[in-house]
């Protein structure tokens, strides 16, 4: 039984790596007693992959587990049983069943929503919104990528697919639609960074970063990830 779950990543738990996050998940199937498949061989592990790695420090609403187990449990029970193993931080939030044919959800991920607000304090300021629509309406925006063979320069540009730019009492907030995945991938770190740059900010104040969601590329369609479950469910029972 192939299963679709979404989880979510509080402020309590940010700062864990991915690698972390994985041992994290582990543990709590071992723990909540559910029937998890392991793949065969000397070193046999759990059948469980990630849609999309969080980078260190941002908060999520919107991840994705892809797991196999034994017949069991609805996908509320199993919501609520990993729930009570859990570390403060991790919160399940709705499963859905895979058919065995439905592709990977790390291969199809292409981007993610962004809720970015930059948190001013002291003399540290964005006072020009105007100044974060130039940054973001350039046909060009140069980064620079810190790589293990050194720094080069990337054009972000295209990896950004939406934006939209409001102040409110904390400072500025920026909703943003970026590239995710295997083929295209855009840090939201690295966009902020670029932005701090542009302005010349990057004093007392902070950035807040927090993944609203995840999307995938299905029959030609952006979509959310259980959108797309239904979707394809749906042209299967039709026989498309």
């Amino acid at each position: 039984m192939r299963m679709a779950l979404k989880f979510a990543k509080g402020s309590d738990v940010k700062y864990i790596s991915h690698l972390d996050l994985q041992r994290a998940f582990q543990r709590a199937f071992r723990r909540s007693g559910l029937p998890i498949k392991y793949s065969q061989g000397f070193n046999p592990h759990a059948k469980i992959s990630f849609a999309s790695a969080l980078a260190v420090g941002v908060t999520s609403s919107g991840e994705y587990l892809d797991v196999e187990l034994e017949d069991g449990p609805c996908p509320v029970d199993i919501c609520n049983r990993l729930n009570q193993v859990l570390p403060k931080g991790l919160e399940m939030l709705g499963g859905k069943y895979l058919d065995k044919g439905f592709p990977s959800l790390m291969s199809i991920i292409d981007r993610a929503e962004y809720d970015l607000t930059y948190v001013e304090e002291g003399e540290d300021r964005i006072g020009d919104l105007q100044a974060v629509e130039r940054f973001f309406n350039q046909s060009e925006i140069i980064a620079v990528k810190k790589g293990k063979k050194g720094q080069r320069e990337i054009n972000i540009a295209p990896f950004i697919h939406k934006h939209y730019v409001r102040r409110n009492e904390e400072g500025i907030v920026i909703k943003a639609v970026l590239s995710t995945g295997l083929k295209k991938n855009l840090n939201p770190l690295l966009m902020v960074q670029t932005l701090n740059n542009f302005l010349n900010i990057g004093g007392e104040g902070f950035w807040r970063i927090h993944r609203v969601g995840l999307m995938v590329a299905f029959e030609g369609q952006i979509l959310d990830v259980f959108d797309a479950i239904d979707l394809y469910n749906d042209l299967r029972c039709r026989g498309i």
